[in-house]
């Protein structure tokens, strides 16, 4: 349940490895859901000469906030309320579209949900995701992601934490050097940082930026 949903990586990951010249389609099957899992996707990768430096300093003005909540076997009141909650903790950042949907039993795997968010603004996408687990009620499940949501916006960050970590392996190979901000660099990240510079010749740099958290590839 760590890991990102599979739309997180559609409208996130994606689009950001797209900025660095990696052109990826991906096609969801069927959703898996935690802990059973058993979702499939598609991945087309074109190839990619050279990665282009992932810059990412500050976000810019916040232009729309968009996602999808999603369940299997179960009722559109739980994505419905999941997005009402999710809403109810964006208050005052404008409108909020976020697409519910009820899966065909053909679409998923077992029964579940998901919601996944995302913060367009003029330089970055900020993403968030939650995913349903037994015994958590849907309210709490929106409020997560968008809580989560909330502390990118607010913080000022141009990466959300969890692309961070997901991007360091593409910024340690692009040509030229990287640097981009976040809220918090996760112990993920830390770890991630310590084991690419193992394997290829570039030192991370860390550096405190008021609230944020300033990452830098370094070569050699």
């Amino acid at each position: 349940k760590m890991a990102p949903p599979v739309d997180y990586l559609r409208l996130v990951f994606l689009p950001w490895l797209a900025r660095m010249g990696v052109r990826v389609g991906i096609e969801s099957v069927r959703h898996g859901y935690y802990p059973r899992g058993g979702g499939e996707v598609v991945l087309k990768v074109m190839p990619c000469a050279q990665l282009a430096p992932l810059v990412a300093e500050s976000p810019g003005a916040l232009r729309a906030i968009r996602g999808v909540a999603h369940v299997a076997r179960l009722p559109m009141h739980i994505p419905e309320r999941m997005v009402g909650a999710a809403s109810a903790c964006l208050d005052g950042f404008g409108p909020i579209e976020i697409e519910t949907r009820v899966l065909a039993d053909e679409e998923g795997s077992g029964t579940g949900g998901a919601m996944v968010l995302v913060a367009e603004t003029e330089h970055s996408l900020l993403g968030s995701a939650a995913v349903a687990e037994r015994g958590v009620r849907a309210e709490q499940l929106g409020e997560d992601a968008g809580h989560a949501l909330r502390a990118e916006l607010d913080a000022g960050a141009a990466l959300d934490i969890h692309a961070a970590d997901q991007l360091l392996i593409y910024a340690a190979q692009a040509q030229g050097a990287s640097r981009f901000t976040v809220r918090e660099v996760s112990l993920h990240a830390r770890t991630v940082m310590w084991l690419i510079e193992q394997f290829l010749p570039v030192r991370f740099s860390v550096e405190g930026r008021g609230r944020l958290q300033l990452i830098e590839v370094l070569r050699g």
